[in-house]
């Protein structure tokens, strides 16, 4: 049986910054807006926290936001998993995910992933 995973929430945060966070909903999805509010940068964080070397550009309204977050719901397990990438380049190597959602990763810990698809322990092989 194959996986169906859902995207569910993507979170910016940043210390002393308000969370920026876009909620989905199962089936299509439609990012739409006026240019310069943050649809490049909210595919770019996607395109980041899955795996990409690149780390997203921010724009100025982004400045000061460290880490992106997103909430995942394999539909086939009916689990809910968050995953963690921080922006610095200190540590934009590793992926982070913890087996709950958002709102309870406090109390949880994360698993420390590669984003390169070779490494033992990667998201691909996760996924």
């Amino acid at each position: 049986m194959h996986s169906r995973l859902i995207l569910k929430k993507l979170i910016v945060t940043g210390d002393g910054k308000q969370d920026a966070v876009i909620n989905f909903h199962e089936g299509l999805n439609v990012i739409a807006g006026a240019s310069d509010t943050g649809k490049s940068f909210a595919f770019e964080c996607i395109n980041f926290i899955l795996g990409s070397s690149e780390v997203p550009s921010c724009p100025p309204e982004a400045k000061g936001y460290q880490t992106v977050y997103m909430e995942i719901k394999d539909s086939c397990q009916q689990e809910v998993f968050t995953l963690r990438r921080d922006f610095s380049k200190d540590d934009n190597k590793s992926i982070f995910i913890c087996y709950s959602e958002y709102k309870d990763i406090g109390q949880n810990t994360f698993e420390k992933l590669s984003s390169t698809h070779k490494a033992k322990k990667s998201l691909s092989k996760k996924l």
